[in-house]
């Protein structure tokens, strides 16, 4: 919410999430247009991607690169 609210004050470059909610990171990296995730849980990076892709899909984003760090 801190971020959301002056945009153009802050750049989230990074995010980082155990990954039990896959949507919860996902709607979290479209909203603040987050480049790279770390998710501690190996075996949630691929269910994360996939949200990412769905809520991006939503919400008529394209051309979103993320990059995933996981472990």
């Amino acid at each position: 919410d801190v971020l959301r609210r002056p945009p153009d004050r802050f750049q989230v470059v990074g995010l980082a999430a155990g990954g039990r909610d896959p949507r919860l990171v996902a709607e979290q990296v479209v909203d603040l247009g987050v480049t790279t995730v770390a998710v501690a849980d190996p075996a949630a990076g691929v269910a994360v991607l996939e949200a990412v892709t769905r809520v991006a899909a939503e919400r008529g984003v394209a051309g979103l690169g993320v990059e995933l760090l996981t472990g």
